[in-house]
């Protein structure tokens, strides 16, 4: 027969007691290291910058810029809305082109930028290049090797068939440079 338990009370042996203090520094150990461990999986896993982040910023940083070159474009008309703006990011001799107010072209239709020249019978229009209304909140287009838009007469946006134009036909949007 197996021997059962004493309910004897003196012969009971005492339960040992539990130190939380033994317990205590292990755990706080273990936890610092799973809170390290964590940290470093998280750093790991979160994307480095990317150069599209790094674009907004340079952009949030022209547009926050008092001293940063800008023209707003307006719709012809003597009340003509805005719906473009042209953003000199002179460090980086480039024009950025903003015009999401624009309406989406039909298949075969282009927008065309226009540099404004200043000349002895009036401004002289150059085409600068061809876009589309971007989806996004990113410029619409980028003129590379940009002129200064203190040397122009003022910048214009036409809706064209023909992305190389050597004159606006349909002017959708313009303004004109200040000295």
């Amino acid at each position: 027969m197996a021997a059962s338990p004493s309910l004897d009370p003196e012969l009971a042996t005492p339960a040992v007691a539990v130190r939380p203090a033994r317990w205590f520094v292990p755990s706080l150990l273990a936890g610092l290291f799973l809170l390290m461990a964590g940290a470093q999986v998280l750093l790991t896993l979160r994307p480095a910058p990317s150069p599209r982040s790094e674009e907004e910023a340079r952009v949030l940083e022209l547009l926050t810029d008092p001293a940063a070159q800008r023209l707003t474009l307006k719709e012809p008309g003597a009340d003509g809305k805005p719906v473009a703006l042209a953003l000199q990011d002179a460090g980086r001799r480039r024009l950025l082109v903003f015009a999401k107010k624009l309406p989406t072209l039909d298949k075969g239709r282009t927008y065309v930028f226009w540099y404004l020249r200043p000349g002895a019978g009036g401004p002289t229009p150059e085409n600068a290049g061809a876009f589309q209304v971007a989806p996004g909140t990113g410029p619409d287009m980028v003129v590379t090797d940009a002129t200064s838009l203190r040397d122009l007469a003022g910048v214009a946006v036409s809706e064209e068939t023909d992305p190389r134009a050597k004159a606006p036909t349909h002017v959708r949007a313009a303004a004109a440079a200040g000295p």
